[in-house]
């Protein structure tokens, strides 16, 4: 009779999304985007898999104590329980820890040696490069008074936009892309006729809408933007409501804080004023227009659909128009 030793290899399967997190900035360039490099990556779990906590050890049977799985939550990128760093001690092989110093990872990451398939940037349609803001770019302003400008390109986490079913955003758009452009916009114009006698000097008093945001194109009105206790910052109009996280807006609002923009706290609206000359023949000229600087963050889906826009005034930036 002969024995056979028989050798059973048991192997497990489970899907993930996996993020790069760089806790200082909540966008990214694509080549953050699905990539575990190195020897330390230090991501997000986005189906909300938790860290349990050393305190929560339990007894089993005789002496042996372990920790129990912590049940999945929302997902908040300020957990560091939800937060992992992915090490690879040799080549194909993967292990994790939790950035909590008193984590548990889930038992998928706390095995030692799994390895993991890779999915690309363009099978999320993330066909072209998006490296932030271009500095240089964005202080020539526009040359032409009607063309647009993009000077800067991030992509979006679907993390931290909040739309319907969380399984069916992620099938229509597991990132969104966001954009920054620039563009003149025309806040005040005059005919000659309007200053006869004035020796060519226009005086322009105007108020703009210092801010403004549009969901899906629509303006929505101070009211219907609202904070819930996740941090996440609702936009409401005509039974349609997007979420985005507190931290995309305020990172939005620094940005154009540190290029000059400024609001008075409370205030909707900044103003104008100036006055201007011609400069040569008082009898020359035949009409004016002043226009402002905007500056539009606008947040699509990875089918181009509009999410939200975001329109910033910067009244420390005019330009001025003669015929």
């Amino acid at each position: 009779m002969t024995l056979e030793r028989t050798r059973i290899v048991t192997r497990f399967y489970s899907s993930r999304f996996l993020i790069n997190l760089y806790l200082q900035i909540v966008t990214m360039s694509l080549e953050d985007v699905g990539s575990i490099q190195g020897n330390n990556f230090r991501g997000l779990f986005i189906e909300s898999s938790t860290s349990a906590k050393e305190e929560d050890r339990v007894p089993r049977c005789f002496c042996f104590r372990y920790v129990p799985e912590a049940k999945p939550q929302q997902v908040d990128p300020y957990n560091i329980y939800q937060q992992f760093k992915i090490h690879q001690p040799k080549s194909y092989c993967y292990s994790s820890t939790s950035v909590a110093p008193d984590g548990v990872p889930p038992r998928f990451l706390k095995r030692k040696n799994w390895r993991v398939g890779y999915s690309t940037s363009q099978d999320f349609g993330l066909v072209d490069d998006a490296k932030g803001i271009n500095t240089m770019l964005r202080s020539k302003l526009p040359g032409d008074l009607n063309t647009s400008v993009v000077v800067g390109k991030w992509y979006v986490p679907f993390i931290f936009v909040k739309e319907r079913d969380a399984k069916a955003q992620i099938k229509r758009s597991t990132y969104y892309s966001m954009t920054l452009s620039q563009s003149w916009e025309e806040v005040f114009a005059c005919e000659k006729v309007d200053y006869e006698g004035a020796g060519g000097v226009v005086v322009v008093d105007v108020e703009v809408e210092s801010e403004l945001v549009k969901l899906e194109g629509q303006v929505i009105g101070q009211e219907t933007r609202g904070v819930d206790e996740n941090g996440v910052v609702w936009f409401e109009i005509a039974g349609k409501k997007i979420g985005l996280r507190s931290m995309v807006v305020e990172r939005m609002k620094w940005e154009e804080e540190r290029f000059g923009w400024s609001k008075e706290t409370g205030d909707i609206k900044s103003s104008i004023k100036r006055s201007e000359r011609f400069e040569g023949d008082a009898m020359l000229w035949q009409s004016y227009k002043c226009y402002v600087l905007v500056e539009s963050f606008e947040l699509k889906r990875m089918d181009g659909s509009f999410v939200l826009t975001f329109e910033f005034r910067h009244v420390d930036k005019l330009k001025s128009k003669w015929d």
